[in-house]
């Protein structure tokens, strides 16, 4: 782990780059959050091995640069195509996370990382884990203050930050709890909200401080007790008394993972992500997961822990006692949330994905049945495009078949490729479905249809209700076009 930091080689650095550059096919956002880490563990580990030192800390950035840059060029083609919605950075004004919906989601593994983390501090120095959460604190607390500060600012001199106003106070939600639709307002009502709802911001503070403070404390004693034994005996545990031992590495390596995921959680509290979505959904969305994940891992690592014999009783009971009642509990939620997606097993079970639309539109399934059978896999079957999981069933036939089609969840398609490349991707095919399916005339079609490569056209109920086809509008079909399928409704044209 840690101890082995300066033993990678260039074998391991190319595993370590590769394994890291995968996670960009997942989630392009999981890339930098586990170089990141990487980055730290390998700080860590040449801190101990050698000396806490500018140069080390060179050393370690110069390798999480290196990590970065290899894991970027070994998936290069992967990037060549790669087009992201991501549109810069906003301020998150207006929604501070509650305290106690962030205990929900956290609650668990931060109880572990409080026991956990006091369990460290009594094996390290106390002074030393003290002298480094106060360093860190003004910056977890005035960091985030400064941030406003300067939004603020940026709100009453720039153009961008009156914009920015502007687009915040058309909001009705806004309107209705802003004194007067001002900066002035605004800025009231920013602060109300701060103060009311100050404390995952002022426990996140301190628990990064307090990681911080622990980190620096190990590599301290590591320092100390470097000249007793060999740099990676040392790396790997050091005495603290007769009774009680830390092993460095993988517990420092622990507390990498939980400043990691505390700070993950503290950003969303400030800044998010500009994309389609227009608030800091899927920021919290993505940097709560892979939170989550870091904090599970490392809370599992800290219960071990907690569990050794040579932890103190009135540590260890309390610790152990509430993480079960704590996990007792949790299982409630599957408990509960299986009849809830059930339907409370009223239905019949089953694993077939197409049972909704076996139920709720037989006409449609029949269609899907005879375009299984008598299409080419490859045959393009055009169909109402739609919103994303929407209820009427948009692309419901190529999902079903596997048969492309002209234009799916067009905004679906858009979140993936960010609207400059959607813009190029779907260019004209909007415009043309909707020409299809409504104002072409019946000369027209044949042409349309093979200029944009479509072999059959279904009208079905969907298609109905959205394009307004009517059946004097069905008659171009009839008059253009080959009907190949009519049933329950459905209809089925090739060119």
């Amino acid at each position: 782990m840690l101890g082995d930091a300066t033993n990678l080689g260039t074998p391991g650095i190319l595993i370590y780059a590769l394994a890291l550059g995968a996670l960009a096919f997942l989630n392009t956002w999981d890339f930098p959050i586990y170089v990141g880490l990487a980055m730290l563990a390998l700080g860590v580990g040449l801190a101990l091995a050698d000396q806490l030192s500018w140069g080390t800390v060179g050393r370690a950035v110069a390798g999480g640069v290196v990590l970065a840059v290899l894991g970027w060029l070994l998936y290069l083609p992967f990037y060549l195509g790669f087009q992201s919605q991501l549109g810069g950075i906003l301020p998150n004004l207006l929604f501070p996370s509650r305290f106690s919906q962030f205990i929900v989601m956290f609650g668990l593994f931060l109880l572990v990382a409080v026991f956990f983390l006091a369990q460290l501090t009594r094996e390290l120095p106390g002074r030393r884990v003290l002298r480094g959460f106060l360093v860190v604190l003004p910056f977890t607390l005035l960091v985030p203050l400064l941030l406003l500060a300067a939004v603020a600012l940026s709100m009453a001199v720039l153009p961008q930050g009156k914009a920015l106003v502007q687009e915040v106070l058309n909001n009705p939600a806004v309107q209705a709890n802003v004194g007067s639709p001002s900066l002035g307002g605004l800025i009231g009502l920013v602060a109300r909200l701060r103060l009311a709802t100050p404390w995952t911001w002022l426990a996140l503070a301190g628990l990064i401080a307090w990681a911080a403070g622990v980190v620096w404390a190990g590599l301290s004693r590591g320092a100390e007790e470097r000249g007793g034994g060999g740099a990676g005996e040392q790396a790997r545990s050091f005495a603290v008394s007769p009774r009680r031992r830390i092993s460095v590495s993988p517990d420092l390596f622990a507390v990498l993972m939980i400043g990691l995921a505390l700070i993950l959680t503290l950003v969303p509290e400030f800044v998010y992500l500009r994309d389609m979505f227009g608030t800091r959904m899927n920021t919290v969305f993505k940097f709560y997961y892979q939170a989550w994940l870091l904090l599970a891992l490392a809370s599992a690592y800290g219960v071990s822990r907690l569990a050794e014999r040579g932890v103190a009783l009135w540590l260890k009971l309390p610790a152990l006692i509430l993480t079960g009642l704590l996990v007792l509990g949790s299982l409630w939620y599957p408990l509960a949330a299986i009849p809830s997606k059930a339907d409370n097993f009223q239905g019949e079970p089953t694993l077939d994905g197409l049972a909704y639309l076996r139920r709720n539109s037989p006409g449609d399934m029949a269609a899907i049945a005879w375009i299984r059978s008598n299409v080419a896999p490859d045959a393009v079957v055009l169909e109402a495009t739609g919103g994303s999981y929407s209820p009427e069933g948009a692309g419901r036939i190529s999902m079903s078949t596997g048969n492309p089609t002209l234009l799916g969840w067009d905004f679906h398609e858009r979140q993936w490729r960010g609207n400059e490349g959607y813009d190029k991707f779907a260019a004209g095919r909007p415009e043309v479905i909707e020409q299809i399916y409504r104002t072409a005339r019946a000369e027209d079609l044949p042409r349309l249809l093979e200029q944009w490569g479509v072999d059959y056209v279904l009208v079905g109920g969907l298609e109905r209700n959205k394009y307004k086809i009517s059946e004097a509008a069905l008659a171009r079909f009839d008059a253009a076009l080959k009907l190949v399928y009519d049933q329950d409704g459905v209809r089925i044209y090739a060119r």
